[in-house]
């Protein structure tokens, strides 16, 4: 019960934890992502593939992987800035 009340996120809570791992400029997330900063895993290919095109090989692959067809959705959470989402929609 202790730890439960100890780990309880409430609005207060929640809004300071979103303040404090959201509320972070582009800029800083520019210094390491790629162009399409996407924060979550790469698939690099190759040894000497670059973060970037990892990260192109990685979108590719999902996208493949889903096999999507004309008039499907997908809902891309927590990738980074959409860009998976604009992929899916370049791809389709």
């Amino acid at each position: 019960i202790r730890r439960g009340a100890e780990q309880a996120n409430d609005r207060l809570h929640a809004r300071s934890n979103v303040h404090h791992h959201y509320d972070l400029t582009v800029d800083f997330y520019r210094l390491f992502l790629d162009e399409d900063l996407q924060y979550s895993c790469a698939f690099f290919e190759t040894p000497d593939a670059t973060l970037e095109q990892a990260q192109t090989a990685k979108k590719r692959r999902l996208i493949d992987k889903l096999l999507l067809s004309p008039g499907q959705s997908a809902l891309d959470i927590g990738c980074g800035w959409g860009g998976l989402g604009l992929s899916m929609a370049e791809r389709g």
